[in-house]
């Protein structure tokens, strides 16, 4: 848990630089449950409208709909593009990720104009430096902004490209460690996986661990910093944060440390100066580079300043202070989300499904007089090639097995039960073997013909009167989806094998067979179990 903590400061200090010292003049702040906009001085210059919204870079903002889809909006407040993606990215490079309702990964320009579609992948990245992270299968890698490959996904992990750079981890399959390197833009390695964590490259340095402690490494992997500190933040403005023990500090580029660690937190030097930092008590305030305060810690939050403004937080409440710590806007807002903590670093993922290919999978070998090649015909020879484990109860007229069966990444059966038109087996026959036992009487030891087990004499004329499936939704993207799955497969069942419904919803016949659906196979839910009874 606590490399977990240091690795996501550090990931905060790192996205918050990509617009550190910004001047912001539409702020995002919320009142109630909906998201607006001011300006410096408080001035409602956007009502509040949205259920989300975020600052405007290049000249829109990325907002949330009421009906909870994405769109950016211009400086006006009014749409630039639709609000009608279940998900997007910021706008970089002039293009922007956005994934529409069950649809592919789709990278569009300012205008809305779809540029290409991601076909392949399921996860994407914004692009930096021309390249943009894409997730294929369980595997990541890069496109290029015409929408081609030009990484092979191949990594476990992928953060976006820096100064040339791109972080990427693998998994040691013989540890199950995992390992950080860097790659360069032909998806060469540059830095060998090597290390328990690392960030992005900035100002030719990166943040790299060793799994205890954190140091700086150059372009070719050597420590510039050797990992001494219980975390250390990006050098911005010839600072760096450190923490040793449970306070933090700065320290400059030689690694001398300028500011003894005395702090509760720290934020990274702001161009003014100045830096948020927390006391003892919990409460926020700023320091200048001599580690003095300049604004005495008495807010319950204070971020970084962009140009001259920062905001903090107290009695719960939102404001905008200047650099003398006077209030511009007094807390009076629920939230101002001025951080931008997604920038560079937010993913989407589709949702799309094709629902069908489960149920094409699923229904493979149906028709009207067969369910997954099982017709009345099918004998219990005929269910041992296709499981070779199976188990017969002799005594109930029953066989089954617990395998599981793969239809494909997001779903499966298994508990397959089995009953027959007569007894599968015939009759049992004991099987012997060979014991040395002693005998007094006999004077020594002999051997004798023992029972080792019973054998089952098969009868191979039994015929199949029913087959049971359970059937499974592997994952919360398919669960997610159940309903239209669940649909599906009736859909393709009642055309497959010309079934007609009944006074049951949930059961379905024809002259051939008669086919019940239980579990929350007829709603939503994560598994179905279906009964097919042969007439």
């Amino acid at each position: 848990m606590k490399n977990k903590t240091y690795i996501l400061i550090a990931l905060l200090s790192i996205i918050i630089g990509s617009c550190r010292d910004k001047e912001l003049s539409l702020i995002p702040y919320k009142s109630a449950d909906k998201w607006g906009y001011i300006d410096r001085e408080g001035k409602i210059l956007i009502n509040p409208q949205f259920n989300y919204a975020n600052i405007f870079i290049g000249g829109v903002a990325l907002v949330k709909s009421a009906d909870d889809k994405f769109g950016y909006i211009g400086e006006d407040g009014k749409y630039r593009i639709n609000a009608a993606y279940k998900d997007a990215t910021f706008f970089s490079e002039g293009l922007a990720c956005v994934v529409p309702e069950n649809g592919k990964p789709q990278f569009i320009d300012d205008k809305g104009n779809v540029k290409f579609t991601v076909t392949t992948g399921e996860v994407c990245g914004i692009l930096n430096e021309e390249l943009a992270s894409v997730k294929i299968g369980e595997k990541w890698g890069f496109l290029d902004k015409e929408g081609n490959i030009k990484i092979n996904a191949q990594f476990d992990y992928a953060y976006p490209f820096s100064e040339g750079l791109a972080a990427v981890s693998k998994k040691n399959n013989e540890n199950a460690e995992t390992l950080w390197g860097f790659v360069n833009k032909k998806g060469e390695i540059a830095i060998n996986y090597q290390f328990k964590w690392v960030g992005k490259f900035n100002n030719g340095l990166a943040i790299a661990s060793d799994g205890k402690k954190y140091g700086f490494i150059d372009k070719t992997g050597k420590y510039t910093i050797n990992p001494q500190f219980d975390f250390i933040g990006e050098l911005v403005n010839g600072r760096a944060i450190i923490k040793q023990g449970s306070m933090f500090g700065y320290i400059d580029i030689n690694e001398k440390i300028v500011i003894n660690p005395q702090f509760n937190s720290a934020q990274a030097f702001s161009s003014n100066g100045m830096a948020s930092v927390s006391s003892s008590d919990g409460k926020y305030g700023y320091i200048d580079e001599n580690g003095k305060y300049a604004i005495n810690p008495q807010f319950d939050y204070a971020s970084e300043f962009y140009g001259d403004i920062a905001f903090v937080k107290s009695a719960d409440k939102m404001g905008i202070i200047n650099e003398k710590g006077k209030y511009l806007v007094n807390p009076q807002y629920d939230h101002m989300n001025v951080d931008n903590k997604n920038y560079k670093y937010k993913t989407v993922e589709s949702d799309y499904f094709d629902v069908n290919e489960i149920s094409e999978n699923f229904l493979e070998g149906t028709d009207e007089k067969s369910f997954r090649k099982f017709t009345t015909a099918s004998t219990i020879s005929d269910l041992k090639n296709f499981y070779p484990n199976l188990f017969v109860d002799i005594y109930n007229w029953k066989a089954s097995t617990s395998e599981n069966i793969t239809l494909n990444a997001h779903s499966y059966i298994n508990n397959l039960g089995f009953t027959f038109s007569e007894n599968p087996v015939l009759d049992t026959k004991p099987v012997f073997k060979t014991e040395r036992q002693y005998s007094a009487q006999k004077g020594g030891y002999y051997d004798v013909e023992v029972v080792d087990h019973y054998e089952n004499i098969q009868n191979d004329n039994a015929t199949l009167q029913s087959v049971t499936f359970n059937f499974y939704l592997s994952d919360n993207k398919a669960i997610n989806k159940s309903e239209q799955i669940f649909k599906a497969i009736i859909d393709a069942l009642t055309t497959k094998a010309t079934l007609t419904p009944t006074a049951s919803s949930s059961v379905f016949k024809n002259d051939n067979m008669t086919v019940t659906v239980g579990g929350n196979g007829m709603n939503k839910g994560k598994y179905a179990v279906y009964q097919i009874v042969f007439k």
